[in-house]
């Protein structure tokens, strides 16, 4: 899960600098994906909770750029100003 999620940030951003949009939304469900399976599975656990954390915290810098309010919401949820 957290390869899948740091792989995501980085095609995201390389297909951001590159104006290829629709695919850096693409490596954004792909992450979402990751981390929905990871906690459907069970792998919430206590011991990887900081995992899901950080993938989630990845996953709103993510879509910072393409929807900025709702990151924002997100990025408080998380407990950040």
């Amino acid at each position: 899960m957290r390869r899948a999620v740091h792989k995501a940030q980085h095609a995201v951003s390389q297909n951001i600098e590159n104006l290829r949009f629709n695919v850096a939304v693409a490596q954004v469900y792909e992450a979402t994906n990751a981390l929905a399976s990871a906690i459907a599975k069970g792998e919430a656990a206590p011991d990887l909770a900081w995992a899901i954390r950080e993938g989630m915290e990845l996953l709103v810098q993510m879509i910072g750029p393409m929807t900025p309010h709702l990151a924002e919401q997100c990025w408080e949820r998380l407990g950040y100003n």
